[in-house]
């Protein structure tokens, strides 16, 4: 977790500096492009906190999907998105919970020539189970499938490196805020479009 706090506070730097140093027009062209990435994510509170044991909620993997648009006219990028995170456990050996959801966010671009920074939130539907095994009387596991679904708030930054005109580098943190289960994930994206 160091690493990406780290990692995040070095781009933003460099970005700032970025800003400070040229000035541009990026912001006046039409702008598109599908974001791809995985990581590390968790997740948090909701119905299933007593139910779960804490060491289950931070080691999970984190996936991620997206498609944004940007156009003057419009003034801040729209984008599409479909964000998951899961842990990292053999299926039938522990407990194991997935959790993802499908939004539409709207936010806001600071961009210079070799960067971009994109933060937006919206809405969202959400779903996601847990899988948990209960011994009966004769010493053998049942399990148990505990499904849910809701509506929730996706929150989401981009921190992209653009060096050149179809293709961005860069991290992704993501998050969803609901009363089933709140997640969140930090994933290395890998961008292509028209971003400059």
């Amino acid at each position: 977790m160091k690493k990406i706090i780290i990692l995040i506070s070095f781009f933003v730097i460099v970005n700032t500096v970025f800003a400070q140093a040229e000035a541009t027009d990026s912001n006046k062209k039409d702008l598109w492009w599908f974001n791809m990435g995985f990581g590390k994510g968790g997740m948090f509170g909701g119905d299933l906190d007593n139910a779960k044991k804490s060491g289950h909620e931070i080691n999970s993997l984190s996936l991620l999907a997206s498609s944004s648009f940007y156009t003057p006219q419009i003034g801040f990028p729209i984008t599409v998105r479909t964000a998951a995170t899961a842990e990292q456990v053999m299926m039938f050996t522990s407990d194991i919970e997935y959790i993802y959801d499908y939004g539409v966010l709207i936010g806001q671009m600071h961009k210079t020539r070799w960067s971009r920074i994109v933060y937006s939130a919206g809405i969202s539907t959400v779903k996601g189970m847990y899988i948990y095994g209960l011994e009966d009387t004769s010493n053998e596991t049942i399990w148990k499938y505990k499904s849910y679904e809701t509506i929730g708030i996706p929150l989401q930054v981009e921190l992209i490196f653009t060096p050149i005109k179809y293709i961005g580098v860069g991290i992704t943190g993501y998050g969803n805020l609901n009363l089933k289960r709140s997640f969140w994930g930090a994933a290395v994206c890998f961008q292509f479009g028209v971003m400059n």
